[in-house]
């Protein structure tokens, strides 16, 4: 079921709306049109108050069911031998299946990184079990792997860039 019906995409105008991001715009362009600034989130609004779901970019449709990163990262971090608040989850597009698969990068928390693939199989289970979510890879790192923004939040793009990356680096020639 719909658990949000009539739920879309966070669109804010005003007198006080900013101009534009500073030596940014090609962001400009993408985030402010026509007098709207399109946030990326995604909410509903109830009895005239706004209630945020989730944020578009965080979204992973998989096989046509919906998965927030954000959720899956929270589940991921419940794992033991995962360093909590280390995690990404990400979409990745893959045409030959027409969907979106999921990626899960984890920083092994401190002594688990010698059993890298027994705590990868162990996120799958899990994420298996809670979210009946198969993934694409596991991807078990060292502390430090992962890649914040300047805010200080793990950056989706630049990690699926670092990882598609090393994939690509470690492929046979």
């Amino acid at each position: 079921p719909d658990l949000f019906p009539g739920a879309g995409k966070v669109k804010i105008s005003g007198d006080c709306l900013f101009g534009g991001y500073y030596l940014l715009p090609e962001e400009t362009r993408r985030k402010l049109r026509n007098g709207w600034y399109h946030s990326g989130d995604l909410g509903f609004l109830h009895a005239g108050e706004l209630y945020i779901t989730g944020r578009k970019n965080d979204l992973i449709i998989v096989h046509g069911k919906n998965y927030y990163a954000h959720e899956i990262e929270y589940l991921v971090n419940e794992v033991a031998g995962v360093q909590p608040g280390r995690t990404v989850a990400l979409g990745c597009f893959r045409p030959e299946v027409g969907s979106e698969e999921v990626i899960v990068i984890a920083e092994a928390a401190p002594g688990e990184a010698s059993v890298r693939t027994d705590l990868a199989q162990r996120v799958k289970q899990t994420l298996l079990d809670q979210a009946g979510l198969l993934v694409l890879d596991v991807h078990v790192v060292e502390a430090g792997w992962l890649i914040k923004t300047t805010s200080g939040k793990i950056s989706r793009i630049e990690n699926l860039a670092k990882y598609e990356a090393e994939r690509t680096a470690a492929a046979p020639v």
